[in-house]
């Protein structure tokens, strides 16, 4: 077993899901944040010498003004190899 952990930051320009079409005026938009950082942590347990499992927690800070906090993501990965 061993843990893996990174950390990411992003400057964001355009957001088209917060921003809206490029190609269509007017349309719903919101105050983004320019900077978004992720902190990621995970498990990872080696069932086999070939089978792994991972589980990957991810802490996303808040990508827009109104947002009522930050995002938390998990995610389990199953590696099989042959």
């Amino acid at each position: 077993a061993y843990l893996t952990g990174g950390v990411e930051v992003r400057l964001v320009g355009y957001d088209i899901f917060l921003d809206g079409s490029l190609l269509r005026g007017g349309g719903h938009r919101v105050a983004k944040e320019r900077l978004v950082a992720d902190l990621t942590v995970g498990l990872v347990l080696v069932v086999h010498d070939r089978v792994s499992v991972t589980y990957t927690h991810t802490f996303r800070t808040r990508e827009f003004e109104e947002q009522a906090g930050p995002d938390q993501i998990g995610s389990i990965e199953l590696v099989i190899l042959w």
